[in-house]
């Protein structure tokens, strides 16, 4: 007893330390439990209980509003507490209406702010950022000391939240299983969303605020399991990865060659790791590799050299995206880093983090500057440039869809290039897409082609070569057909199936690529091959085989004589071989 009951003091000491440090942070766990729990039953269904079998076998939903606004506002909270932490009682009262502010700010900006980009960059680069720079720490020493004190107080939180998630979730479980409880799943999944609910907005944030001013007081020590880590492990990997980028660099210098466009990604990485590494020397006992940490700005270059020439052949290859605008952010705060490191005096992980954070708030707020107005000004001039070497421009400077050629294959590179562009076009901006190109949707060109695999390599990138797109297959069906069917001075109509056995209906047949119609009383009524048909019915509609007004439904679905007339419900054409190659056949007619 007396055990529990110290626990039991401990703990509440805890919390109310934590609630009298950060009063507004408190509140917002509890205001996220509050808000959560209504969600939960705001859509839970009691009536569930009812039914016979007691039972649902939908997942309960997490209230989603709370997970996405509290990481967020809890570390804008933060900044601002630690910003006015010693400052006027006038600047402290801001800190009391930070959730307020940005409740407001979240309306102003709308449902599809969550979606977006931006919101991400918010919450996971800028907030942080934001919250290391808030404590104006210059020195390297203390500003990664502060900076593993965050990452060990969240770290924590979240190992304690998550013990008590699964040990809630396995004792529940294991009782109502042990002694015969009945419950539907709904209800189960409705007491593993509060369990989640309570472990991960109130638990995790008040756990790490509990631990966090000790942590970022505190001054970690290295140990021999840190040392061995970075000295044998980390920065001998290091030395091998900038070995393989340096050969990399020499084989392009001989071969006289571009980089590959994902080779950018790769020294971002390296480069990450590398300024890394270089931080958490702070911990190291013993320093090894001290030659090559203080040197790291030259060590570095050639990676990044490497890095600029594969993000110049990526966006010349592909154009600007969002993600790619960010990638060139990387880019610069990489350089802005290998420059700020080759002086001691201005080698401070905080000018590296100011950085960061000036660049990302530029491309995600600033209009000018945004990452989704370079992104849309790229992708535009590459589909202007792409249409015009297709030829699909017309004299307005719109497309002209009907030009596209499915049999050109030289072009289907091309044509799968400026799908990709209108495709981002489409996604982003539509009234853009309208108004310089003449087309509401991408979709628009992909109707432009009957076969299926050239389709799917334009919309999808499937690999496909030249030899096998000329001879591939379009296929029409009726549901394409747009003219009526004519069946004026025929008298009989035949619905013939496709089996032998019935033999009192008219039947067709297709084997050895041959059609043949029979009618009920067993005579064989019609006979040609593929080749005779698609031939024939290329004389009677007066166009040659390479014609492509040739290739609609309207034309390769029916075949009419002076006595006999045939119409297809599919039809699948070789544009190659010129030649039907499969054929459905729905109704044909005689006089």
């Amino acid at each position: 007893m007396n055990r529990l009951k110290k626990f039991l003091t401990d703990t509440a000491d805890s919390l109310l330390r934590v609630a009298l440090r950060y009063p507004v942070e408190a509140a917002l766990c509890i205001y996220a439990c509050i808000f959560g729990a209504i969600q939960i039953e705001w859509s839970f269904d009691y009536h569930m209980l009812l039914a016979a079998d007691g039972a649902a076998t939908e997942m309960r939903q997490l209230p989603h509003g709370v997970f996405t606004m509290l990481p967020l506002t809890m570390l804008a909270t933060l900044i601002v507490h630690t910003l006015v932490g010693r400052a006027s009682r006038a600047w402290r009262t801001l800190y009391l209406l930070v959730p307020l502010l940005l409740t407001i700010a979240s309306w102003l900006l709308g449902k599809e702010w969550f979606g977006t980009s931006r919101f991400f960059i918010t919450s996971a680069v800028l907030a942080p950022l934001g919250l290391l720079m808030a404590r104006r720490t210059l020195p390297n020493g203390p500003f990664v000391r502060q900076t593993l004190g965050y990452i060990r107080a969240a770290a924590v939180g979240g190992i304690f939240a998550l013990t008590a998630m699964l040990s809630a979730m396995a004792i529940y479980h294991s009782v109502i299983y042990i002694f015969n409880i009945p419950a539907s799943w709904e209800v189960r999944n409705l007491v593993d969303s509060y369990i989640v609910l309570f472990s991960w907005a109130l638990l995790w944030p008040l756990t790490a605020l509990a631990r966090l001013d000790g942590y970022l007081s505190d001054e970690p020590q290295g140990t021999k399991t840190t040392d061995t880590l970075l000295n044998w492990i980390l920065a001998p990997a290091l030395l091998v990865y900038a070995a393989i980028l340096y050969l990399y660099c020499l084989q392009i210098l001989f071969t006289w060659s571009l980089p590959k466009g994902g080779v950018a990604y790769l020294v971002f990485g390296f480069t990450m790791a590398l300024f890394t590494v270089k931080a958490l020397q702070e911990l190291v006992v013993q320093r090894r590799y001290d030659w090559f940490f203080d040197r790291i700005s030259i060590f570095a270059l050639p990676p990044l050299v490497l890095f600029w020439a594969g993000v110049m052949q990526r966006v010349g290859d592909y154009g600007l995206t969002d993600w790619r605008v960010y990638l060139i952010v990387c880019g610069a705060i990489m350089t802005a880093a290998v420059a700020l490191f080759a002086a001691r005096r201005t080698g401070r992980y905080y000018y590296i983090a100011a950085t960061a954070f000036v660049l990302f708030f530029l491309t995600a707020y600033i209009p000018r500057f945004s990452a989704t107005a370079f992104s849309l000004r790229s992708q535009t001039a590459r589909a202007e440039r792409l249409a015009g070497q297709t030829g699909l421009l017309d004299e307005s400077g719109r497309l002209d869809l009907s030009r596209i050629d499915e049999r050109d294959t030289a072009q289907l590179k091309r044509y799968r290039e400026l799908y990709a562009s209108l495709d981002y076009l489409d996604d982003h901006d539509t009234l853009l897409l309208a108004d310089r190109f003449g087309i509401a949707r991408s979709r628009e060109l992909l109707g432009r082609f009957h076969s299926d695999r050239i389709r799917d390599y334009i919309q999808w990138g499937y690999e496909l070569d030249t030899a096998e797109a000329a001879a591939l297959t379009s296929s029409y069906s009726n549901s394409e057909l747009r003219a009526p069917l004519r069946i004026d001075g025929y008298r009989y109509c035949y619905a013939p199936v496709s089996f032998s056995y019935n033999n009192g209906s008219s039947r067709y047949t297709t084997s050895g690529d041959t059609l043949r119609l029979y009618l009920p009383d067993g005579r064989e009524l019609f006979r040609r091959s593929f080749d005779e048909l698609f031939t024939e019915r290329c004389d009677q509609l007066l166009y040659w085989p390479d014609d492509e007004p040739l290739y609609t439904a309207d034309n390769l679905l029916f075949y009419r004589t002076d006595s006999l007339l045939i119409s297809f419900s599919w039809a699948e054409v070789s544009r190659g071989k010129h030649r039907y190659v499969a054929l459905n056949v729905d109704k044909f007619y005689t006089k």
